[in-house]
């Protein structure tokens, strides 16, 4: 197993915890904001409610596709360093 750096960890755990909280902070405002509208559209319009329910909806897109994509990046990065350090093993 290829040995990291302590350093380096934290900084990728960092930034990682860093991508994931504007992901869920950014969707999970447009999710409040699209609540208030949603629920000010049940008291009047319907305008104001479909504005809100499709910004709920694009918040949830929003976290969705950010954590899948976070995932994603995980995995990605694991295989590269994978490669990586089988390729300096070999030569």
């Amino acid at each position: 197993m290829a040995a990291v750096t302590r350093s380096e960890a934290n900084a990728y755990g960092f930034r990682l915890i860093r991508s994931l909280l504007f992901t869920v902070f950014g969707g999970g405002s447009m999710i409040a904001l699209g609540s208030l509208w949603f629920s000010l559209g049940i008291q009047g319009s319907v305008s104001v409610l479909l504005i809100g329910v499709v910004t709920v909806v694009l918040g949830v897109c929003v976290i969705l596709s950010g954590v899948s994509g976070l995932f994603y990046k995980i995995i990605a990065d694991g295989v590269k360093r994978g490669i990586e350090r089988a390729n300096e093993s070999e030569e």
